[in-house]
């Protein structure tokens, strides 16, 4: 006789998920950008997985305060686990929203992004620690994968929690050019009303390096942006972000006050800072910021 195909039939992976990484995989402060891999299961390219995990304790099980954010992959939200025992959400990443923060944490969801390509789904988790998670944390993730299995969670990474301000990104982090907006990040676990003020700073080097630089300070308390004039050795301003003024200038650049801005998250956790800043004739090779 001969065999007549019928139909195809495709046999899953048998194993869970695995291979989870986490960046920083260690560290220390009030809260940072956790970037999470976590592959899909070989073989399988469906819409896998279907959720993952990221839960900040001293253990997996049992432990006194954890921060446990959930990504569910199908609905594209994101979940924390809240102080009434059940999840609070589902916030989209990108949303800014003050929905997700419990005694143990707060999430910044309007930094927060979700990418899945490449086999991998990537969450780049923004996320601020309150005094009462002190201390040395394990960072395990978690996930479920399409096809039903289950990967437990898996100690990742190590976080020593501190009660400190924080800056916790800037955006870009590379480039060039002799413009550019730059968005700076920075939480307090106590509230960003806590926060005085912040500094942005382009030169080869912490200390100036001997080379001319750009110093900008913004005075949270009083909303005012400074830039340092370098000849007059002194710091000019202050200037309300979204004021037209012309006054923020230094022989290496000058600040566009008009389209810089701050804003507080809903939160009221993370500030925000948008800095237009404008590199003049002269001040140009590579910086640091």
């Amino acid at each position: 006789t001969t065999a007549i195909q019928e139909g195809t039939w495709t046999i899953p992976p048998t194993h869970p998920p695995s291979g989870f990484t986490v960046a920083p995989s260690s560290g220390t402060g009030s809260g940072g950008v956790f970037s999470a891999t976590f592959p899909d299961a070989a073989g399988f390219t469906g819409a896998n997985p279907a959720w993952a995990q990221i839960l900040f304790a001293t253990s997996a099980t049992g432990a006194a305060n954890f921060c446990l954010v959930h990504y569910d992959a199908g609905g594209n939200g994101l979940w924390l686990y809240g102080d009434n025992n059940f999840f609070v959400g589902p916030i989209t990443p990108g949303t800014d929203s003050g929905t997700l923060q419990n005694r143990s944490c707060v999430v910044n969801t309007a930094a927060t992004t979700v990418t899945h390509s490449g086999g991998n789904l990537k969450v780049n988790l923004v996320v601020g620690f309150k005094p009462v998670l002190s201390g040395a944390q394990n960072v395990y993730l978690h996930s479920l994968d399409a096809t039903g299995y289950d990967s437990g969670f898996q100690v990742s990474g190590a976080w020593t929690v501190t009660s400190t301000p924080a800056v916790i990104s800037l955006s870009p982090a590379a480039g060039s050019g002799a413009s550019q907006k730059f968005t700076a990040v920075y939480y307090h676990p106590s509230g960003a009303q806590a926060l005085q003020w912040g500094q942005l700073l382009v030169a080869v080097a912490a200390n100036g390096g001997g080379q001319t630089y750009c110093l900008v300070h913004y005075d949270r308390t009083g909303n005012g942006m400074w830039l340092y004039s370098d000849t007059l050795e002194y710091f000019l301003g202050p200037i309300t972000p979204g004021t037209s003024s012309s006054l923020l200038q230094s022989s290496g650049c000058s600040i566009d006050t008009l389209n810089s801005s701050e804003t507080l998250t809903l939160s009221n956790y993370f500030l925000n800072w948008n800095v237009q800043f404008n590199a003049k004739p002269g001040f140009s090779g590579t910086k640091n910021v």
